[in-house]
């Protein structure tokens, strides 16, 4: 299977958005904050964490475009996971692209979306 890039459309935007915060928690709980294009602050945490990377360099792919949300489908990383015996069943992998910041790549299981100005108050 090839890999393949799905483009998202979330409860949040990460375009023009500054470098977010990065935290860890219990060791597998990360959470982020920035503030977006409106500077409207947005909270998301990630639950089940198995890997994350953040890159600060160029986009390393050309599919890429600097500052929207992907899902990596067949992700060669999850299958690595799965082959040395990592329960990674519901797993998924994004990278978010923050324009001029970089890439947060991460393997989770649950995306909680705690602060956004498209959420309902």
């Amino acid at each position: 299977m090839s890999v393949n890039l799905k483009r998202l459309n979330l409860l949040f935007d990460i375009a023009d958005a500054e470098c977010p915060e990065i935290r860890l928690f219990d060791g597998d709980s990360l959470q982020i904050k920035f503030l977006d294009y409106r500077e409207s602050w947005v909270k998301l945490e990630f639950l089940e964490v198995i890997a994350f990377e953040w890159n600060s360099e160029e986009i390393e792919n050309q599919n890429l475009s600097d500052d929207c949300v992907y899902e990596v489908i067949n992700s060669k990383r999850i299958e690595s996971y799965r082959r040395v015996g990592e329960p990674v069943f519901n797993h998924k992998h994004y990278k978010l692209c923050f324009n001029a910041c970089g890439i947060l790549d991460i393997i989770f299981s649950e995306l909680r979306i705690i602060e956004s100005p498209y959420l309902q108050k």
